[in-house]
């Protein structure tokens, strides 16, 4: 089966985002390749979600280490995927950040159904 055919969503340590595009247009990226029948979520509700709104027209050098982490959940949530993986997301984010965007990941493993394989170093220890 072709990668693009998996559907699995990946979060990256680094946050890996298409730095000449805008958020919104980072957010879209691989939702717009996806056909109707196939999107879960309303770019909006994710929006809405992430606390997102104020940002859409920035381009991610503009952003906080935090706002970039949203961001890069929220490109991931768009694609619609049957597994989200995440590798250290939160390893560069200080604890305030940090205690902010657990809140997210909780909701999107309840309440969005999409199962969750998150990695961290400090849960190895």
């Amino acid at each position: 089966m072709p990668p693009e055919k998996r559907r699995i969503g990946h979060v990256f340590q680094d946050d890996l985002l298409f730095p000449h595009l805008t958020v919104r247009q980072n957010l879209l990226y691989g939702y717009q390749f996806l056909a109707p029948s196939e999107r879960k979520f309303h770019p909006n509700a994710i929006v809405d979600l992430l606390e997102l709104n104020t940002l859409l027209d920035r381009l991610p050098n503009l952003l906080s280490g935090g706002e970039r982490q949203r961001v890069a959940l929220g490109r991931a949530i768009l694609t619609s995927p049957r597994l989200l993986i995440m590798d250290e997301p939160l390893t560069a984010l200080d604890q305030e950040l940090k205690d902010r965007i657990m809140p997210y990941l909780r909701h999107i493993r309840t309440n969005l159904g999409i199962p969750m394989l998150y990695h961290t170093f400090c849960h190895a220890l």
